[in-house]
């Protein structure tokens, strides 16, 4: 074999190398990756040098045979000058000599077939060959994604996290195709923890075509879980009667659901009460899939204060005052009954968390007691207690603190009997202190996405020591003999609350504060994608 041909099959051979990885890479099938790469040389002679030039591809990989012809080359005179050479356009014309070499008969301008030298291309021609290669290439690549995802929605995949900025995370699934995950469809507290490399399942919401960040839109798998059996057990979400708006959940412990009538709607539904069912049956059946998941259902209203009180429920608020100027996101001081204030934190903090989430405004919840004391003023018409309710719900708890039944005489435990002893504030020290940490190392996501905030110790401090003074005063109540349970019930949730989430008051006061800590996600808008 002379030495040129075993040159020219060597260079093949690695084309064709360069092919096969692109196509790994890219998962595009190799000939469509040929196609692709022949249709960028046609292009680009037609485009620039002849429109009419006959152009063969010789391309056989099992004789690592590559080679483009063009069959009418046009015979120029020989160049004679650096300039000449540097006009010359070898793709489409030949010297004359060389010509001859091939057919001794040759003339100039006439015709003749010769293969293209790629080597002998301009600068410009590779660079637009290139540009309109990898052109092609993007396209086959996202009619493959398009192709194969398409299927594959409304499935639960593995995708690994690799960034985030403010509209959303990117990460990699296990094909290494890039997702996107949008703010919005998020599980707020799994991106406080999340790592770059952490691996999590994803819900697949969609394909498109085309994208700014990816073309698989991906959601967190807990709230489509959760939409997922409404859709189930809720024949008027299904069929679109009544639409949820927005869901916020904490897996296994807590949701709220949002929920208003669309516009086809019969007259006179309701919606709360389809959700929840004849005797709570539908609600509770969806609980019981969820292990027993507490389920709040929101009526959903473009009013944003009035959202606020809704999202808030079991508790009742007093007034919601909107503070001016705070920050990107809506923010608001949320005065509710003094004997209310940690029903309306939640346990760990999950009712405000939760709230938070759903209407996408800063909540800072402080008692009527609190508020008096720092002379806020507020207006009960435009809350949903009145001050005769609060003071009916203040009597009621003396009366069932100092009401005092006879003991049974069994030895069985009652459920009030955790109150028979002082409460030891130390019990709850390594709770505090670890809310204390979160507080001040917490500056992943919320802080990145939701721009810097601020924490202030010393009010950390005083909200410690409010707590630690209720704690005392519920002590001296009397709350010591009694067992009604449910009553029971209520107090021992409300000592836990007290516990472990009255210090959400402390206020880490992060724009739009999703739960006790914060996301993180950094440019982009939710219609951007």
């Amino acid at each position: 074999m002379p030495a040129t041909d075993s040159i020219k099959k060597m260079k093949a051979q690695a084309i064709f190398t360069d092919f096969s990885n692109l196509s790994k890479i890219k998962k595009i099938e190799k000939q469509d990756i040929i196609e692709a790469f022949k249709n960028a040389v046609l292009k680009t002679i037609y485009d620039i040098y002849d429109e009419e030039a006959d152009i063969e591809f010789i391309i056989n990989e099992a004789e690592c045979e590559f080679a483009v012809i063009n069959k009418n080359k046009q015979v120029v005179p020989d160049p004679v000058s650096t300039d000449d050479m540097d006009l010359l356009a070898r793709c489409v014309e030949i010297p004359l000599s060389i010509a001859q070499t091939i057919d001794k008969n040759a003339k100039l301008d006439s015709t003749i077939a010769e293969e293209i030298d790629f080597e002998e291309f301009m600068k410009k021609d590779f660079t637009r060959i290139q540009s309109i290669f990898n052109q092609s290439i993007r396209e086959l690549e996202k009619n493959a994604i398009y192709n194969k995802y398409l299927s594959k929605v409304g499935q639960v995949v593995k995708a690994k996290f690799i960034s985030s900025n403010a509209n959303g995370i990117m990460l990699e699934l296990e094909d290494m195709t890039t997702a996107f995950m949008p703010i919005s469809a998020s599980n707020k507290r799994l991106l406080n923890t999340l790592k770059l490399g952490n691996w999590i399942d994803v819900f697949i919401d969609k394909v498109v075509e085309d994208s700014k960040y990816a073309q698989v839109v991906v959601s967190s798998i807990d709230t489509k879980i959760l939409m997922n059996l409404l859709n189930k057990e809720i024949p008027e979400i299904a069929q679109g009667i009544i639409e949820v708006v927005n869901i916020a959940r904490i897996s296994g412990e807590r949701s709220k659901i949002c929920i208003r009538k669309s516009e086809n709607a019969p007259v006179g539904i309701e919606e709360i009460g389809s959700i929840i069912g004849a005797n709570a049956s539908r609600i509770e059946a969806i609980s019981r899939q969820l292990n027993n998941e507490k389920i709040d259902v929101v009526l959903y209203t473009d009013d944003l204060k009035q959202l606020i009180i809704n999202a808030l429920s079991p508790a009742k608020v007093i007034d919601v005052i909107e503070k001016k100027g705070e920050g990107k996101y809506p923010s608001f001081t949320v005065i509710v009954p003094t004997l209310q204030h940690t029903l309306a934190i939640g346990r760990k903090g999950q009712n405000v968390s939760l709230a938070t989430e759903l209407t996408k405004a800063k909540i800072d919840i402080i008692s009527q007691k609190e508020a008096d004391e720092k002379g806020i003023s507020y207006n009960f018409d435009h809350g949903n207690i009145t001050a005769e309710e609060i003071q009916n719900l203040s009597d009621g708890k003396k009366l069932q603190s100092n009401f005092k039944r006879k003991r049974a005489t069994n030895s069985t435990p009652k459920a009030s009997s955790i109150f028979d002893s002082a409460i030891d504030m130390s019990e709850f020290e390594d709770e505090i202190a670890e809310l204390r940490s979160k507080v001040v190392s917490s500056d992943s996501f919320e802080r990145q996405i939701l721009g810097d905030s601020y924490y202030d110790n010393e009010s950390f401090n005083e909200t410690l020591e409010q707590v630690k003074k209720e704690f005392d005063e519920d002590e001296n109540n009397g709350l010591t003999e009694f067992d009604n349970e449910p009553f029971s019930q209520d107090l021992t949730e409300d000592y836990e609350k007290i516990a472990s989430t009255k210090l959400k008051d402390f206020k880490e006061d992060k724009e739009l504060t999703f739960g006790l800590e914060g996301i993180d996600l950094s440019d982009l808008e939710d219609e951007d994608w």
